[in-house]
């Protein structure tokens, strides 16, 4: 699934489980097939990745789109 014009993304650094705003364009989510509980999001900003397990995502993504 591609999704294009998002300038705002949330970062989500495991180890605090705090969310940290930065600006970029969303260029694809990308599941992992050996690993099904996570996701990958793939940004144009110097191959930025931000990995998330899904439920944190899913989470995150709505309060995302709920700003926008």
């Amino acid at each position: 699934m591609i999704v294009d014009g998002l300038r705002r993304v949330l970062e989500i650094n495991k180890s605090m489980m705090q969310a940290v705003p930065i600006t970029s364009t969303i260029k694809g989510i990308v599941n992992i097939p050996a690993e099904p509980n996570k996701t990958i999001i793939v940004l144009d900003q110097d191959a930025l990745f931000s990995r998330l397990d899904q439920g944190d995502f899913h989470q995150e993504w709505q309060k995302l789109l709920a700003k926008l």
